[in-house]
């Protein structure tokens, strides 16, 4: 008797992920499947339905499993503000490039519960919370060192991740929202000179 094909789990949700990114919530379970190179009932027997389906397969990643986020902290104090926020708006942003797409995507299904909503964007702490939380965090703590001008450190955290966040969002129609002053490098750097300006001891 042949066994059965076994399928990585992981590359499974990957596909099931960028398909849904492209296509919508309302993706059909056979797209899913024939683009994952899977059967419909497989995808059935892993995951019940497609509710639940969908939000295995939008789950965000665990920010402690990525080294800008673990990092972050011991930034505080070392080289100069600038460098470290030009290193730290990089880093966001490449993860937000990432995450906007399956959030907006998340928020567009309008059949999820709350314990759907806790799957993909965390159990314990969404993860946006996570990260303005951290980043806030690395705030206080160069402020604390006297290393950049006390402002309120969490609204300076919404600011700085809101600013990221509309970059990214604004990637999903590049051909239309995004000019030149767009340029991923020109614009964290920008970014990292400005708020360095904006906070600098008097």
């Amino acid at each position: 008797m042949s066994r059965p094909i076994q399928y990585d789990h992981e590359e499974l949700l990957a596909s099931l992920r960028a398909t849904f990114v492209e296509l919508g919530p309302g993706a059909s379970t056979a797209e899913l499947a024939r683009r994952a190179g899977v059967s419909e009932g497989t995808l059935f027997k892993r995951f019940g339905c497609k509710r639940v389906l969908f939000a295995r397969a939008m789950q965000l990643p665990v920010t402690d499993e990525e080294d800008w986020f673990t990092a972050l902290l011991g930034r505080a104090g070392k080289g100069s503000v600038q460098e470290n926020l030009e290193i730290l708006a990089r880093a966001v942003l490449e993860h937000m490039l990432q995450v906007v797409p399956v959030m907006l995507m998340t928020f567009a299904h309008s059949g999820l519960t709350d314990r759907d909503l806790r799957a993909v964007l965390g159990e314990e702490e969404a993860l946006p919370l996570q990260v303005r939380r951290r980043v806030g965090a690395y705030f206080a703590a160069e402020m604390d060192l006297g290393r950049m001008r006390r402002v309120d450190a969490r609204m300076m955290a919404n600011m700085f991740l809101g600013t990221l966040t509309d970059r990214a969002m604004r990637s999903q129609h590049a051909d239309v929202l995004l000019d030149e002053t767009d340029d991923f490098d020109r614009f964290v750097q920008t970014l990292a000179r400005t708020l360095t300006d904006l906070t600098r001891l008097d």
